[in-house]
């Protein structure tokens, strides 16, 4: 007989994917267990105390700071103010919460791209969300801005691809995704750079093999043009209206 019995094989390890209804909540224990062990006791850090400070509970030194360039994040750092005050644990949990939001509109946004690969879409979000590429989640007040700023963008790309796949309710999901993306805008101007991906996601999904590269062309132009003029009016919005009289 051979030394090893067959009793005594090697076990067979199995991995059963989340199903489509409690990847959200997967997700969410991942983040959880990534940023939000220590929330407790990581307190505040490097221009939390200056923020916070400078703010107060003052509309008018918020948007002396933040209003001629960023109107929205003003508005938005008031709220978030008036709400935790300089309660740390609060602002560290509502930065779990939005670093969560957007791996789950990531989540979302690949289904639509990857439809039956439910792996790799829950795989990819899952790098999105711990990948070390930000490294200022303990900074919870200075760069919970850029948090909100990046799960605008990402709801107002997954908007604009709903208008593509679904014909009834195109009109809304545009307005919905040109504002949504505008306020971003507003925010912050850290992502702009992904309203690069929306020409691209429009051909993927409305580009047909029945017609001429150059009708496909004049659909994606034609699609494209309500979050064109978007971006346009930020940009004569900066130019012409913002001003950055800040040092950093």
């Amino acid at each position: 007989h051979s030394p090893m019995s067959t009793s005594k094989l090697p076990l067979r390890l199995s991995f059963r994917l989340p199903s489509s209804k409690t990847i959200p909540a997967a997700l969410l224990l991942l983040c959880s267990l990534t940023y939000g062990l220590f929330s407790p006791w990581l307190g505040l850090h490097w221009d939390d105390h200056s923020i916070l400070a400078a703010f107060g509970d003052d509309l008018i030194s918020v948007f002396s700071f933040w209003g001629a360039d960023r109107p929205a994040n003003a508005i938005y750092f008031y709220g978030v103010q008036s709400l935790f005050g300089e309660i740390a644990f609060l602002w560290h949990i509502w930065a779990v919460l939005l670093r969560w939001i957007g791996a789950l509109l990531v989540w979302l946004l690949l289904v639509e791209f990857c439809e039956g690969k439910r792996f790799d879409c829950f795989a990819i979000a899952s790098l999105f969300l711990i990948y070390p590429g930000f490294r200022f989640q303990s900074a919870a007040v200075a760069f919970n801005g850029n948090l909100l700023h990046l799960v605008l963008i990402l709801l107002s790309i997954l908007l604009m691809v709903y208008s593509l796949t679904n014909n009834s309710k195109r009109s809304l999901f545009v307005c919905s995704s040109v504002g949504t993306g505008f306020l971003s805008m507003m925010l912050n101007e850290y992502h702009l750079g992904y309203e690069l991906f929306r020409p691209v996601a429009i051909w993927y999904f409305i580009n047909s093999p029945t017609l001429s590269f150059r009708r496909n062309i004049v659909r994606v132009i034609r699609a494209w043009t309500p979050f064109a003029l978007m971006l346009g009016a930020y940009f004569l919005y900066r130019v012409l209206l913002g001003s950055i009289e800040r040092t950093e």
